[in-house]
């Protein structure tokens, strides 16, 4: 918006004596397209249906294309959601669907794949059971592989506080990272770093107060206090949970899973195999096998 001198005369500011001016703003058409989120002092101002200082001609509502039903639900069976981003959308499939409208079912294998901004949310009793037992034992084993140098492998985060244990990967390396109230902490496990596109195996037992990390037979021993009350996340969190963490540079795994088991030492022998507990989730998000 051009600014006008108030201190000059009206003669001076009349457009019609600056044919130069005049020119420039015929240069210049009607925008056609669709705006939104305009606040004003916090405030926004299409939100506001009693604001009267609002004035507008031949402006109709613009219809985005995540609020068509069907968009990442083009097979009928809840297959993911739309997340839309200005004029653009993209969507987030829940387990078993991928392609860009969620309209692929994925069919059995042996491989979970991550990719993008895709995580696994356990909080299902059923299968916290294994981990929040009266032993206080936790443990975990996983191969993965990964496509980039940083990436979530695992983040158990309690329900009630934002204290939380990550092992992600950064710059290569695995990394742990232990959040209390007013303590962060992050330790690298191992010196030597993890090469892409090939398949680590990975061991976390947890006990009492210590926590015991295998990568690739290297093993690394360090203290923490267990909270029971927790919520478990596989591959990456929610675009919320890593705003609210101040996860600003940890991203999701971009990469396969396999062989996922939870304290097989200690169930009786009961296997938990990938594909079970991936359907037990509560919430999964593109994530497909392979």
């Amino acid at each position: 918006m051009g600014q006008v001198n108030l201190n000059q005369k009206k003669s001076d500011r009349n457009d019609e004596n600056h044919p130069q001016k005049l020119k420039i703003f015929q240069n210049f058409t009607p925008m056609h397209a669709c705006v939104q989120n305009i606040h004003w002092n916090d405030a926004n101002l299409l939100n506001n249906s009693n604001n009267k200082s609002i004035i507008g001609q031949d402006v109709t509502n613009c219809q985005h294309q995540c609020n068509h039903d069907k968009m990442c639900n083009i097979l009928g069976k809840n297959t993911g959601n739309c997340v839309y981003s200005l004029d653009q959308f993209q969507c987030n499939c829940r387990f078993g669907y991928n392609g860009k409208y969620c309209e692929i079912e994925s069919k059995s294998s042996n491989y979970i794949y991550f990719w993008k901004n895709s995580f696994l949310k356990l909080s299902n009793p059923e299968i916290l059971q294994y981990i929040s037992n009266k032993h206080c034992i936790l443990d975990l084993h996983v191969n993965f592989m990964t496509m980039r140098d940083r990436g979530i492998i695992y983040l158990l985060k309690s329900k009630n506080s934002l204290k939380y244990i990550m092992i992600s990967i950064y710059n290569g390396h695995l990394i742990y990272t232990y959040q209390a109230e007013n303590v962060k902490k992050y330790i690298i496990v191992h010196s030597q770093k993890i090469i892409k596109y090939e398949w680590n195996s990975l061991n976390i037992y947890c006990k009492s107060n210590h926590i015991l990390i295998r990568l690739n037979n290297r093993i690394t021993k360090l203290k923490i206090q267990m909270n029971h009350d927790i919520i478990f996340y596989i591959g990456g969190v929610s675009s919320f949970l890593q705003k609210k963490l101040g996860l600003k540079y940890n991203q999701g795994l971009c990469g396969k899973m396999k062989n996922f088991y939870i304290n097989n030492n200690y169930t009786n022998d009961k296997v938990l195999n990938e594909i079970k507990i991936f359907n037990m989730a509560d919430t999964t998000q593109n994530i497909n096998i392979v």
